[in-house]
């Protein structure tokens, strides 16, 4: 596969990774998860996090979800919430997984050559094999939780950010 080609013979001691349906992703959040690398590059696996803004989407499958450890680890992966507690306490609990994350060669190296996993297969999210092999997946908190394009509605409301948000506009201008 593509990725144990660049997790070997690279000498690359990370990968950072950005899907593309993430394209409100900021550069200071980029830069938030290279500083995190060099101030512990021990670590394998890290991933943008960032609080929910709705509580709808609890239970929208296409909004990929995680709850934290007290160290801030990500102790489960899932699309809709399990908890039964009141929807106010698990808008605190629940946090968005960000399609933004970086994984070292080592790990990118070995999940490469094994087989998906049971739960990465049932929940199409790629993190839960690193899960399911007893992996810590270390998360960084971002405060800005803008959406992904995971559904054709949704290219209406990145837009719409794309022409509001003053730092999106900023980026725009760049870029342009």
């Amino acid at each position: 596969s593509q990725s144990r080609y660049y997790a070997e013979l690279t000498d690359f001691t990370h990968f950072l990774i950005l899907q593309g349906d993430e394209i409100l992703v900021l550069p200071d959040q980029l830069d938030s998860i290279i500083l995190s690398i060099l101030a512990h590059p021990d670590v394998d696996f890290w991933n943008m996090v960032t609080p929910l803004n709705e509580i709808a989407e609890l239970s929208n499958p296409s909004v990929v979800k995680c709850v934290l450890n007290q160290e801030l680890d990500v102790l489960s992966i899932f699309r809709k919430s399990p908890l039964i507690s009141e929807v106010e306490t698990q808008i605190k609990l629940v946090h968005k997984i960000c399609g933004l994350f970086a994984v070292s060669r080592k790990a990118l190296s070995l999940m490469a050559k094994l087989s998906p996993t049971p739960l990465e297969t049932s929940e199409s999210i790629e993190q839960l094999k690193f899960l399911e092999l007893g992996y810590k997946i270390k998360s960084i908190m971002t405060p800005l939780s803008y959406p992904s394009i995971n559904l054709p509605e949704d290219v209406e409301i990145v837009w719409e950010i794309l022409l509001t948000d003053n730092k999106q506009e900023e980026v725009l201008q760049k870029i342009l």
